[in-house]
């Protein structure tokens, strides 16, 4: 699969609904299969390793918060944040001029540019390396032209997976994708009334993935 650095350019599941505007039913340009046939994997990070924000993202609102280390989104040296009853995830720790680091930065989807600064009283130390498994996109865009963004909080589960992704008007996404071929495609549910049932199988035209951070 072709892949490319972007660092410029539940029971009860929520989203993060603090920062730039993002619908829950997410509906991109009608695309076919891509050129290369195979999925284009994307990782995405508005603060570069220097600890910076990264040229081509913006800050469109600074508010106080707090902020814990990890992920539950995306895995990997990332927060997740708390303002108000609204909560921010994934998130960036953003290197201080001086002392400890107390800010974040919040990107609510990995194709926005505008991100939500979060000053906090000071961040816990965030562990582990960015993760590379391509079994846990961020996001993924369909090649029915749809675009899908992880669940966070509890999930739930149809036939042996748990539905890990939302696209809106009821559309779920089944596990992780099957990458046997160049062009990775996922199982679909449908929630129809009280209860879901099985959709079609569909290809994954982009998957993005949380970056480096600082």
């Amino acid at each position: 699969m072709a892949s490319v650095l972007l660092a410029a350019c539940g029971a009860t599941s929520v989203r993060p609904a603090v920062g730039a505007e993002s619908a829950l039913v997410h509906s991109a340009s009608p695309r076919a299969t891509p050129a290369s046939g195979a999925t284009i994997m994307i990782h995405v990070a508005p603060v570069g390793t220097h600890g910076r924000l990264t040229t081509g993202f913006t800050v469109s609102q600074t508010v106080r918060g707090m902020c814990d280390s990890g992920s539950d989104v995306v895995r990997g040296r990332l927060y997740r944040c708390f303002i108000d009853n609204e909560v921010a995830d994934p998130c960036w720790g953003v290197a201080a001029q001086k002392g400890a680091v107390v800010d974040a930065l919040c990107l609510p989807d990995p194709w926005l540019t505008a991100v939500t600064q979060v000053v906090t009283a000071g961040l816990p130390k965030a562990t582990g390396a960015i993760s590379r498994d391509s079994d846990v996109p961020w996001a993924v865009e369909l090649t029915i032209g749809v675009r899908c963004i992880a669940l966070q909080g509890g999930r739930a589960g149809y036939r042996g997976g748990l539905l890990n992704f939302v696209c809106g008007d009821g559309l779920e996404l089944v596990g992780s994708p099957d990458r046997n071929e160049p062009l990775w495609t996922y199982q679909t549910a449908r929630l129809e009334g009280a209860q879901y049932v099985s959709g079609p199988t569909v290809g994954v035209g982009v998957a993005w993935f949380a970056g480096m951070g600082g």
